[in-house]
Parts: structure tokens; sequence; C-alpha cells
């Protein structure tokens, strides 16, 4: 089964994006979403992004996930699993 995101209140993420265009230079600045995984308000998962691409233009994103530094021994020996998807689909 899945994973309850909610029984795991100790857990962060951080996703920082940087937008690119096709000579390589930086289009947009990153953008930090930092807080903690609870917080999603939902169980079907979250949007982190969308949008389109145009020939030659690319994103890179990098996503991290780690324990609150105020954890308790409660979550020692704990497992989570989750899922990252990545969905693209072309429109040209």
């Amino acid at each position: 089964g899945e994973t309850d995101i909610k029984a795991f209140p100790v857990l962060k993420y951080d996703i920082k994006k940087t937008e690119y265009n096709d000579d390589d230079s930086v289009k947009t600045a990153e953008v930090d979403t930092m807080q903690l995984l609870s917080a999603i308000k939902t169980t079907d998962g979250i949007v982190l992004d969308s949008g389109t691409l145009e020939v030659g233009e690319y994103n890179k994103y990098s996503f991290k996930l780690w324990m609150d530094y105020d954890a308790n021994d409660d979550y020692q020996n704990s497992h989570f699993k989750g899922n990252l998807k990545i969905v693209g689909n072309q429109i040209k």
C-alpha cells in the first residue's frame, strides 16, 4: 500500500527549479518550495510544476527529502515509501 504522509509529520522536502533557454542560458531563477511533507493537503499527490517548453528549452529540478532536526525518537527505525512521478506530453 501507499504510505500515509500524515504519519510522518517530521519529513521536510525541498524542490528547486531552474529554466534554461536553448543556448543553455538561465531563463528564470530557481524556485524554492521547502516545507513539511505533511502540509500537502491531498492523498492524490500534488502538481509541483506544469507548463510548456519550446524546442531546445529545458528545466532542471532538484528534489531533497529529509527528517526534521527536531524529530523525536518515535521516528527511529521507521520507513517511508513514496513515489515521484514525472509526466510529459508532446503537444506539437
